[in-house]
């Protein structure tokens, strides 16, 4: 799949980082391309080690992806929408930076939850039995579930799903919204060697299919042989990551405060997913009022090594203070519509997780948040202090993933040595870093510029935008003469810098006009 080329206007209107129709549709066109496209390769990898792999495990590939191609068929848009979740991404890319040998095979059977998560979304009929070596079954998007006997029951019909632990301990009813599968809009394009489609869904000889970690999803791994009830995966498997500043390495920060009386009730309910019940189930939960996931489950949300100086894991459950973050979130999407209502619809449509990571060892300073590079749309962030500070980060980290998913389809720059100063990093950035930087500050200018301007009662927040739009305003325009004078941008980065300038200076000058 092939997105359509991203128009001069279209671009000119991304480069402003207002919100814009146009833009957002060129952007998921090209994220959900690259999905196809990673997935591809990551396809044609597995193929080319079928004679590496232990027998087993190229057998229940193989079925797994059957059962996708089936979920596919029987409702395309649903099937798109798994592919594109942000830690489909992070699967995607650990499999293909993995050495051959063990460590691939070891990626490889979380297919198993992948396979039937479609399943249970597309209301595709499944039934059988499925290996879950690590006694934890993960359905990337939906939760886990604990399988002690390491067997998996499938009964699933349209409109239901039933999982059931080979021992009957434990299982899980998903129950679908609506029986009438949705239709896509070209997000069925096909599945990557796809060319033999079988109806009883048994092994087509076609491995590689949109995965996740052998920690989770039937998968095995290193120390997963005990099916926590916590929840937490049992490893921190990742790729590289994206820093606040940057998009490529985390904000330094504090430790999150983790107020007491959590309370998960409290989350929303996304009528978009199948929701699912029982024994022994651990289900994600959407944040108040939207369809963004509080993603405390899934064992691809943060890299093995961890995010910042600190290599912060993720926070494990309970202590992933769901109800703390509601109730930030109901407080920051209230402070953003005030002041920016199209910014504030932006960053439901733009990120589809928040993923919590633990305090850090030290107090004092703001809370860490970051964005993976190989997985936009999701936001990795510590508790933030307050309303402000989520809204702040959620309008930065909505940056890196807007520009990220766009260099993916428009090369704005190339592979480069140079190393530049900027006012918001003590660290000389690479031209990437500062051009990530600068879009994401320049939006936070265009924020702070609106909600000094306002008429917001909230006047901790007024106060706190005179302060930030000098700031954020004069260090983007010192950053943005570092990408003029740079030869490391491509034509189309060139265009992109210089009607960044435009709306830099059209911010200065509306920040300066009386009234």
């Amino acid at each position: 799949m092939t997105p359509a080329p991203v128009s001069a206007e279209t671009l000119a209107e991304l480069a402003t980082t207002r919100p814009a129709p146009a833009g957002a549709a060129a952007l998921r066109a090209a994220l959900h391309a690259r999905r196809m496209l990673l997935l591809k390769a990551a396809l044609v990898r597995v193929e080319r080690a079928r004679t590496a792999l232990a027998p087993g495990v190229r057998t229940r590939f193989e079925a797994d992806w059957a059962l996708l191609e089936r979920a596919e068929r029987a409702d395309p848009a649903a099937v798109r929408d798994l592919l594109d979740y942000p830690m489909t991404g992070a699967w995607l890319g650990a499999v293909l930076a993995a050495d051959e040998g063990p460590e691939l095979e070891r990626h490889l059977p979380y297919i198993t939850g992948l396979a039937l998560s479609a399943a249970v979304r597309s209301g595709c009929p499944v039934e059988g039995e499925r290996s879950v070596p690590s006694g934890r079954l993960v359905l990337p998007g939906l939760g886990v579930l604990c399988c002690p006997s390491r067997r998996a029951l499938l009964d699933g019909r349209p409109g239901s799903t039933r999982i059931t632990d080979a021992t009957g301990a434990t299982e899980v009813l998903f129950d679908r919204p609506g029986t009438d599968a949705r239709r896509s809009d070209g997000g069925g394009a096909g599945w990557p060697g796809a060319d033999s489609r079988r109806r009883d869904g048994e092994g087509t000889g076609r491995p590689g299919a949109d995965t996740r970690r052998p920690d989770g999803g039937g998968t095995g791994g290193p120390g997963a042989d005990t099916c926590r009830s916590d929840g937490d995966d049992t490893g921190r498997p990742g790729v590289a990551t994206g820093r606040r500043d940057d998009g490529g390495t985390g904000r330094p920060g504090a430790g999150a405060r983790r107020p007491d009386g959590d309370d998960a009730g409290r989350l929303g309910e996304d009528t978009r997913r199948p929701h699912g019940g029982g024994t022994g189930w651990l289900g994600l939960r959407a944040l108040p009022g939207s369809a963004v996931l509080l993603d405390d489950l899934d064992p691809y949300r943060v890299p093995v090594h961890g995010i910042g100086p600190e290599a912060l894991p993720a926070a494990r459950r309970p202590d992933s203070a769901p109800g703390a973050w509601a109730a930030r979130w109901v407080a920051a999407r209230d402070l953003l519509s005030a002041t920016d209502p199209a910014r504030a619809a932006e960053t439901s449509e733009v990120l589809r997780a928040v993923v919590p990571l633990a305090p850090s060892g030290h107090t004092g300073g703001p809370p860490m948040s970051a964005t993976l590079r190989a997985a936009p749309g999701a936001l990795l962030s510590q508790l933030p202090q307050d309303a402000g500070d989520l809204a702040e980060t959620l309008v930065h980290e909505s940056q890196h993933t807007k520009l990220a998913t766009l260099h993916e389809l428009v090369p704005l720059y190339r592979p480069g040595g140079a190393r530049h100063r900027v006012g918001w990093r003590p660290d000389p950035r690479p031209v990437p870093g500062v051009l990530q930087g600068v879009y994401a500050h320049l939006a936070l200018a265009d924020l702070w510029r609106r909600a000094r301007d306002g008429s917001l009662p909230d006047h901790s927040w007024r106060d706190r935008a005179e302060r930030q739009f000098d700031t954020h305003w004069d260090q983007v325009g010192k950053a943005l003469s570092i990408l003029r004078e740079s030869d490391e941008l491509t034509f189309a980065g060139r265009e992109f810098v210089q009607e960044m300038e435009r709306h830099h200076a059209r911010l200065g000058v509306a920040a300066r006009s009386p009234g």
